[in-house]
């Protein structure tokens, strides 16, 4: 049946309409706020972002991991048991196959809400989804479970034995199934961090920094003809499974929030520590931020729980992050529970001042003696506990401490980097 002219024409007038009120409702002049790239198809930022749960732990696991190279952002997130997983930000990119997915935490709806994203994982623990119904803005926000395929599929390939790391999304897909299970997928502004070629902070100087979880150690190292961050984890380069490529990033921030314990877990589901924990994200805390080879030390600030993020030198500057990706290693505000390391370019000399000096692996006489040193030794240190009274330096390998009364320093120790949690004493 042919349409009247005049109907054709309305029509045709209404969708013009509408693409010019679309493109007019983009406040981001064709540069993504994310990564500070200008994006070929602008209609791409007129979308939710999609965050995916990916696995990072046993190590065989990472073999099969697809797409992270391809988000726009990553989060890196602990979980209970002293491992990671991340949680992978797409909006300008949609690959095709995105995994191994896996299950959600409480730390992710946190992410949800600062992006304005939704949140895809393979399900929640018991005590997730009982925080996650109790919190109304989640669900209409999120897709979890396997299947349907295309959207989730099972690869009998990349199972390695176990079922739990065989999961995999397509974006597109992922996308029309929100649509088909009425998720709210309404385009919201989200404001990005600041972006320069050029940064204004006075950086220090190194050669590779790293982060020690209680069961996970990530390495970044800089190549400075790439202009990339590359990623090591526990001794290993971390390579993409789709790409065969290292794992890079423009920009690597550190950032310290409280890790919440909450008991929201049946008897024996974590083993014997039965709790989940909450990181809300909210208030402000500790952060540095890694580009071009060097480090500038800050604080993160969100005011209530729908703000969004953003980022601050020691003065009060906010962070201006290298045009990239960027990855964010989140680190609990738990005594003890990680440790940085850096390599400095220009490390800090000190002299060992006393005979058969014990030092220690953590920053007491509390921690198991490492080495010794004698009177006369020379150590290069490179990072101090939050009252300055203990002192990192690497070793053959190995973080070692020494208390600052046994050492005399050749400059001011206090200008190196707190790399304990800041409430360690």
């Amino acid at each position: 049946m042919r349409l009247p002219m005049r109907i054709v024409l309305i029509s045709l007038l209404f969708l013009l309409l509408a693409a010019v009120s679309g493109a007019q409702n983009l406040p981001y002049d064709g540069v993504n706020p994310l990564t500070g790239l200008e994006v070929e198809a602008l209609r791409n930022l007129n979308r939710r972002p999609v965050i995916v749960k990916i696995n990072n732990s046993p190590p065989e696991t990472r073999q099969l991991q697809r797409g992270l190279l391809e988000a726009d952002l990553v989060w890196e997130v602990l979980l209970s048991g002293g491992i990671t997983r991340f949680a992978a930000l797409f909006w300008t990119n949609d690959p095709i196959k995105v995994g191994p997915i896996r299950s959600a935490r409480l730390a992710d709806f946190s992410l949800l809400r600062n992006y304005k994203a939704l949140l895809v994982s393979s399900g929640m623990s018991i005590g997730t989804e009982e925080a996650m119904f109790r919190q109304g803005d989640i669900f209409p926000h999120s897709i979890s479970g396997a299947g349907p395929c295309p959207a989730l599929c099972r690869d009998p390939l990349s199972i390695s034995g176990r079922l739990e790391y065989s999961l995999y999304g397509n974006l597109p897909a992922l996308r029309d199934l929100a649509e088909i299970r009425r998720r709210d997928t309404s385009p919201q502004t989200i404001r990005g961090m600041v972006f320069g070629d050029v940064s204004p902070h006075l950086g220090v100087p190194i050669y590779d920094f790293g982060i020690r979880y209680m069961h996970t150690e990530v390495q970044w190292e800089w190549d400075g003809r790439a202009g990339l961050w590359l990623r090591s984890q526990d001794g290993e380069a971390h390579i993409d499974a789709q790409s065969n490529q290292r794992i890079s990033a423009h920009n690597v921030v550190i950032l310290e929030a409280p890790h919440n314990e909450q008991p929201l877990v049946y008897e024996n589901y974590w083993g014997p520590t039965n709790y989940a924990f909450d990181v809300p994200l909210t208030g402000s805390g500790r952060a540095l931020l890694f580009r071009d080879g060097s480090y500038v030390e800050g604080y993160w600030q969100r005011p209530h729980s729908h703000a969004e993020m953003r980022f601050f030198d020691t003065a009060d500057i906010e962070f201006v992050f290298s045009p990239g990706r960027t990855f964010f290693n989140l680190a609990p505000r738990w005594a003890g529970r990680y440790q940085l390391w850096f390599s400095h370019r220009l490390p800090l000399s000190a002299t060992i001042n006393t005979e058969n000096v014990n030092v220690r692996s953590g920053p007491s006489t509390n921690y198991p003696i490492a080495a010794f040193r004698s009177l006369g030794d020379s150590v290069k240190l490179q990072g101090r506990n939050n009252q300055g009274s203990w002192f990192q330096f690497i070793a053959g390998g190995q973080l070692m401490w020494v208390w600052s009364g046994l050492v005399d320093v050749r400059g001011d120790a206090m200008r190196l980097p707190i790399v304990r949690p800041t409430n360690d004493n």
